[in-house]
């Protein structure tokens, strides 16, 4: 025990938990500045809308992932500044690259419509601004920049719902939520822009850097994808199977509980990714900064997950309109996705710091076949989306048990070799 508070108190002193206190307020601000503009929203936006919203931004999400290879990661985990620089650049270039190849191969082989023109125009674009911006935060982070990160944050936090109600109610635009998105984006880029950086591409030192993290590439790229890929899995399937409009009511229980709750968690895995590289690197102990923040957030999940829970009954209809109450059904049932997630997902970065994205493969990979195996089955059985949630639900739990317990063992074993 006091092992564990002498780890706390190192962490007050030397800005450990400051630091979450900066990420974490930017994030809440944007967060709760949705879930209170929400109301207004579902008022202005229809069930589809929000259907079609979260397809293409499940989509553009999961395809982000293969547009930067993983070498994003590098930018935090890099050796010195020239190294993580150089991740910056040959991430930029390549995002550049895949976002433009993407949208003339779709176009080029799957054109079906005017709708899948558009929609291949806003996934193109959203791959782009978001993994620029992603690349942008992971800069400032390296650099400890948390507060710069958190007004960002701020700001986001209410052009989008600014943008929202103007395109949405003003100008009746169906696809406002959309567009909204990819405008703050591109607002966030241009305020995170690096000034003062000695940005020049070095093709020897990009190969070399390529090479020396060549795990990514092997291992995480497909892993990450696989995963993003069984999380969106609702978002970007299910429509092909049931009406848009449940998509719709799925994607608002996710707008208002997890998205939120990621977005928290996050902003403490930036701090947490940032702190124990910097203990790997310099051969200490990440034990016990594991277990603390492992507690940390196992106690804010019961929290913020328990409460819901409760309240939801009392609270969905009255807040969204008669027209969202399938919402209810959809949120309580995925709610233990939510709670565990919110755990072990923040905690995931060990794996790029201790380099084990083979153990993250496998792990991604069984996920990944179990969820499909099991959904299809339950479609084909009951054909029934609620059956479908339920099964959603219980492969995801286990998967994040295994996941937990694969992240203790990785921990055990490079504390034995310090």
């Amino acid at each position: 025990m006091n092992s564990y508070l002498n780890a706390i108190k190192l962490s007050l002193s030397n800005g450990y938990l400051r630091n979450i206190r900066s990420a974490f307020l930017g994030v809440a601000f944007y967060e709760i500045i949705q879930i209170l503009f929400s109301p207004v929203l579902t008022r202005i936006y229809s069930p589809t809308d929000f259907g079609n919203y979260a397809f293409i931004l499940s989509v553009s999400t999961t395809l982000s992932i293969l547009a930067t290879l993983r070498y994003e990661k590098v930018i935090i985990i890099g050796e010195n500044d020239e190294e993580s620089l150089d991740a910056f650049l040959l991430c930029k270039y390549l995002i550049w690259a895949f976002s433009l190849i993407f949208f003339i191969l779709i176009n080029l082989f799957f054109f079906f419509s005017k709708d899948w023109l558009i929609n291949s125009i806003y996934i193109s674009i959203l791959v782009f601004v978001s993994g620029y911006y992603n690349i942008l935060i992971l800069t400032k982070n390296r650099k400890m920049l948390f507060s710069e990160v958190a007004k960002v944050r701020f700001t986001q936090g209410i052009l989008i719902i600014l943008l929202n109600i103007f395109l949405g109610f003003l100008l009746k635009y169906k696809d406002g939520l959309i567009i909204s998105l990819i405008i703050t984006y591109i607002y966030s880029c241009w305020l995170l822009r690096l000034q003062g950086e000695n940005l020049k591409f070095s093709k020897d030192r990009t190969l070399s850097l390529m090479k020396r993290h060549s795990n990514f590439l092997t291992y995480s790229v497909f892993a990450e994808f696989i995963n993003n890929l069984t999380s969106k899995f609702p978002f970007i399937f299910f429509p092909f199977f049931y009406p848009i409009e449940i998509t719709g009511y799925l994607s608002l229980s996710y707008r208002i509980v997890a998205a939120p709750a990621r977005f928290i968690s996050s902003a403490l895995s930036e701090v947490f990714f940032q702190k124990v590289s910097d203990l790997h690197n310099k051969k200490k102990s990440t034990k016990k900064l594991f277990y603390l923040t492992s507690l940390v957030l196992l106690l804010i999940s019961i929290c913020i997950f328990s409460t819901i829970f409760l309240l939801a009954d009392y609270i969905f209809v009255p807040i969204f309109g008669d027209q969202w109450k399938n919402g209810i059904v959809f949120l309580k049932i995925i709610m233990g996705i939510f709670a565990v997630s919110f755990v072990v997902s923040p905690l995931s970065c060990i794996i790029y710091t201790f380099r084990q994205q083979k153990t993250d493969f496998i792990l991604q990979f069984f996920y990944f076949l179990l969820m499909i195996v099991a959904l299809f089955l339950s479609h084909w059985i009951f054909n029934e989306f609620i059956y479908c949630l339920y099964v959603m639900v219980a492969v995801s739990v286990l998967y994040y048990a295994l996941y937990y317990l694969a992240l203790i063992r990785i921990i055990n074993i490079k504390d034995l070799l310090h």
